[in-house]
Parts: C-alpha cells; sequence; structure tokens
C-alpha cells in the first residue's frame, strides 16, 4: 500500500499533467484561433481590394464613355460652325462680288 505521501506525490504529478495539458490545448486553441482571424481579415482585405478595383474599373469606364458622347457632340458642333462659315464665307464673297460690280461695272 503506498503511504500517504507518494499518493500526495501521485496527485500533484496527476495534477501537473492535467495543466500542462490544459495548457498545451489552451496555446494550441489561441493559435487556430490567430490563424482563423489572419485568413478572415486577408479574405477581408481581398474582398474589398476586388471591390475597390471593380468600382475603379466601373469609373473608368463610365468617364470613356463619357469622354466619348463629349467628343461626338463637339465633332457635331464643329461640323456645324465649319458649315454655318462656310455659308457665311459664300455670302461675303457674294456681296462683295455685287458690291464690286455695282461700284466698277
Amino acid at each position: 500500500m503506498k503511504s500517504v505521501v507518494e499518493q500526495v506525490r501521485d496527485a500533484e504529478e496527476r495534477a501537473e499533467e492535467v495543466i500542462e495539458e490544459a495548457e498545451e490545448e489552451k496555446q494550441q486553441i489561441i493559435s487556430e484561433a490567430r490563424e482563423k482571424a489572419e485568413k478572415t481579415i486577408q479574405k477581408a482585405v481581398d474582398r474589398s481590394e476586388e471591390k475597390k478595383e471593380k468600382e475603379l474599373s466601373d469609373f473608368r469606364d463610365e468617364m470613356e464613355e463619357r469622354k466619348e458622347e463629349m467628343i461626338q457632340e463637339a465633332e457635331k458642333e464643329a461640323q456645324k460652325l465649319s458649315e454655318e462659315a462656310s455659308k457665311k464665307e459664300k455670302d461675303a464673297t457674294d456681296f462683295l462680288m455685287e458690291k464690286f460690280t455695282e461700284e466698277f461695272l
């Protein structure tokens, strides 16, 4: 039969083993939680980056469309002004010819 001292020592050793196992399990849980948190954060960062890139791409596309519309409008306006200038040039030429004819012929 074991003595009381040996029983106490055995109980203390078992208690220390249980405490060590609990500490190891605690550290493992903490490590797994950190890994999971890092993965979750990285996923959030990745999603955020993807969203930013998509919004930037959409914005660029919209600006390109607006630029093209503005160019088309400017070209139409330039054509209209050119036609008006040609008409005025012809009117001025006709006017000058008429005045020349009246004065000199």
